[in-house]
This record gives structure tokens, C-alpha cells and sequence, in this order.
């Protein structure tokens, strides 16, 4: 059910007219205020935005290349330096798993 242009402009009618009245209070944080008064007569009202201009991002933006490289040759230092690391430290630990064999045979 795809509402016709006439439904539409007399639901904007409805609400503009609820907006004139005195004890409106807009649920809008960008107005605090009551906005009676402020546009009467609008058939389509230019100042508000559709559903689509207000998208809220939810993931992180998209990174550059550069930014993508930058931070792969970052980590790939990280774990080079902490592969030396843990190199020194398996083999001093092979030695000792060795020893602990030849004595128990």
C-alpha cells in the first residue's frame, strides 16, 4: 500500500498544524524549543532532512592504503622483534627438555 501525493500532503498537513499548536514539544534535540509559529503553509518542508541524510556510522571509516601499509609494516616489526624473542626462548627450552630426556634414561 503505497500512499498517494494527496495522503502525503495531508499527513504533512497534520503535523504541521499539531506543530502550530501551543503545547507542542518537539521529541527533536536540535529543537529544544516549540516550533509553533516557525512555518505554516509548507506543503513540503525544506528545512527538515529525510530519513537517508541523517545515517549514523556504525563501523569505523574506511582506511587509506597508505594508513593499511603503514600499520602492516608496524606490526610486522612488532612481532619480527618478538619472534627473535621468542626464538632464544624455545631453544633454551628445547635444551632443557633434552637434558631432563638424557637423564631419565
Amino acid at each position: 500500500n503505497i500512499p498517494d501525493a494527496a495522503f502525503i500532503q495531508a499527513a504533512y498537513r497534520k503535523r504541521e498544524l499539531a506543530r502550530a499548536q501551543e503545547d507542542y514539544i518537539s521529541l527533536d534535540v536540535k529543537h529544544a524549543f516549540t516550533i509553533s509559529g516557525m512555518r505554516k503553509n509548507t506543503e513540503y518542508p525544506e528545512s527538515e532532512p529525510d530519513d537517508h541524510e541523517n545515517i549514523i556510522p556504525f563501523t569505523p571509516k574506511l582506511q587509506t592504503l597508505r594508513q593499511k601499509m603503514a600499520e602492516e609494516t608496524a606490526r610486522n616489526e612488532e612481532t619480527s622483534e618478538d619472534s627473535e624473542e621468542d626464538k632464544k626462548y624455545q631453544d633454551i627450552w628445547e635444551q632443557q627438555q633434552m637434558r631432563k630426556a638424557v637423564k631419565i634414561t
